[in-house]
């Protein structure tokens, strides 16, 4: 039986080598994006655990007033570095939509090749029906031609068999025997009745 060949083959391996291409990228930047989202949750911990350091243990009795100074320079300090992390994973949510477009239209590349590609073996199987049917309408017309034309005709009866006393007789080649006696072939005949 024939084998299905899709001439466009390479082209889809191109797309879906493009499309693994666009994941591995996407996925690079969403561990950069996660790892970034990973820092800025740090940093909010570390700014609530002094705080509440802070309220618990610093606000009773009496005051230190460099302490609540100090605590106040690392909250600013945490502040600007949150916004300048929080500036950088802006950028990276942009890289990481563009990436995440990008491998849409990978895949939307791909798919439609191999929607192309079912197509066309969907074609081709109903070709393939369509001449085994025909071989199968070709061999059952032969067969019905037959059945006609035996039907039709007489029947044709075999020859009987020779009984095997003119098999010997003949010699089997259909000729008769040389005779044994002296007489001739002449005197034979006019003895004869």
């Amino acid at each position: 039986m024939a084998t299905f060949r899709f001439n466009l083959q390479a082209v889809l391996r191109q797309r879906e080598r493009v499309e693994q291409e666009r994941q591995r990228d996407f996925a690079v930047v969403q561990r950069e994006y996660a790892a970034l989202e990973a820092e800025l949750r740090a940093m909010d911990d570390a700014v609530k655990a002094a705080t509440s350091d802070l309220k618990d243990n610093h606000l009773v009795g009496r005051i230190n007033v460099e302490y609540l100074a100090a605590h106040r320079r690392f909250t600013l300090a945490m502040q600007r570095k949150a916004v300048e992390h929080a500036e950088r994973m802006s950028a990276v949510r942009q890289r990481l939509d563009v990436a995440r477009t990008a491998l849409v239209e990978a895949a939307k590349h791909r798919k439609g090749m191999e929607t192309l590609r079912e197509h066309r073996l969907d074609d081709w199987r109903a070709e393939e029906n369509r001449l085994e049917a025909a071989a199968t309408d070709e061999v059952a017309q032969q067969i019905g031609v037959r059945l006609v034309r035996a039907a039709t005709e007489p029947p044709t009866v075999p020859a009987a068999p020779r009984p095997p006393s003119v098999a010997a007789a003949t010699n089997g080649s259909g000729s008769t025997p040389p005779t044994t006696d002296n007489t001739s072939v002449g005197a034979r005949r006019k003895d004869a009745p």
